[in-house]
């Protein structure tokens, strides 16, 4: 099976595009929220190309929006679980690190 994931900037969501099946699942991005770049986390033990999680950053273009990282299951799309961060604490849109000799 061929999958890619790809973040669609234009339209605020994340694409599951299926090239073998030909369907393409989404995740649209809540009001005032940029999706970051997503990454696939294996189930261990997974037999199946898709069998695990996408999680990405959602992070807030505005002052009334909380940042958070979502946990997609990969084969579906479907939202399983959140973690929200406090609105002092910014959020980048990817999971290459952000370093700060601040203590939280």
């Amino acid at each position: 099976m061929g999958c890619h994931i790809h973040v669609l900037y234009l339209y605020l969501q994340l694409s599951k595009f299926d090239l073998v099946e030909k369907r393409v699942l989404t995740y649209d991005a809540e009001k005032n929220l940029t999706p970051g770049e997503p990454v696939f986390l294996a189930r261990p033990g997974a037999t199946k190309e898709d069998d695990g999680v996408v999680v990405s950053t959602l992070v807030a273009d505005s002052p009334d929006a909380q940042s958070f990282l979502v946990v997609l299951d990969a084969q579906t799309f479907q939202e399983v679980g959140r973690a929200s961060l406090p609105h002092e604490v910014k959020m980048s849109l990817t999971f290459h690190g952000n370093f700060t000799s601040k203590v939280f």
